[in-house]
């Protein structure tokens, strides 16, 4: 969901389809290979999420960040493998309905970063299609 003043990532589904990103996160951290979200079987209608290692030896901070802007964003997730590791615990335990409030959100906690909201059941068909009014 696009948003000039507080960008997210919003990633919905049921309880398979979080836990297949639980499990696309937590294969990136055993490995540390490249994963295209969308491409990993991650539905987006118009955005790239490419979720790659952060480089110890190079200046850049971890998190969520635009690549390229446009009509079809592409976003660079930078995480270590501890932090997708984390991160694929917190979508489990969403997936499972063990999240109080039926979501999580991942972030690095750096200024500015886009925060990767994660959420089931907490949004209807009719809401986010604008079907609502």
């Amino acid at each position: 969901m696009p948003c000039d003043f507080h960008p997210l990532l919003l990633v919905l589904g049921d309880a398979a389809e979080l836990r297949h990103f639980s499990n696309l996160l937590s294969c990136f951290a055993a490995t540390g290979a490249r994963v295209e979200l969308t491409e990993a079987g991650m539905f987006s209608e118009d955005t790239r999420v490419m979720l790659r290692e952060l480089d110890p030896e190079k200046p850049e901070r971890p998190g969520l960040w635009v690549r390229e802007a446009g009509t079809h964003p592409v976003l660079d997730w930078r995480l270590t493998r501890e932090q997708a590791e984390d991160f694929a615990d917190d979508v489990l335990k969403t997936a499972n309905g063990e999240s109080r409030a039926g979501s999580s959100t991942l972030e690095c906690e750096e200024l500015n970063e886009i925060r990767v909201k994660v959420s089931f059941g907490e949004f209807e068909d009719q809401f986010l299609l604008g079907n609502m009014w």
